[in-house]
């Protein structure tokens, strides 16, 4: 599989035709220097990547496709460390709780 980028700002901001200061003035700053910063890998609060989300009209998981990657590879791995260290599913809810966690798992 291709290692994805970190993330995909600045390819989806040029898909859109907008300037950084485009973009800066859309997060309601005047800072496009912060844009560069982003765009150069820099993880954006959750508050300005659901921005970048409305804005460019994508999910901010493919946004930031290669740090969602990362992000899910250690959940899914932590997810399997919980399994393994699961008692038996001998009520409704552990049983739904271990369903959920090999979903994540997967």
């Amino acid at each position: 599989m291709a290692r994805k980028l970190v993330h995909y700002l600045r390819n989806e901001r040029r898909r859109a035709a907008l300037t950084q200061a485009d973009i800066a003035a859309l997060l309601g700053g005047p800072w496009k220097g912060r844009v560069s910063w982003y765009e150069r890998g820099a993880t954006p609060p959750t508050e300005v990547a659901l921005e970048y989300e409305a804005i460019l009209g994508k999910p901010v998981s493919e946004l930031l496709g290669g740090a969602y990657d990362r992000a899910a590879f250690v959940v899914r791995r932590r997810a399997r460390d919980l399994l393994n260290k699961d008692d038996l599913a001998n009520t409704a809810r552990r049983l739904r709780r271990r369903k959920t966690l090999e979903r994540i798992a997967a």
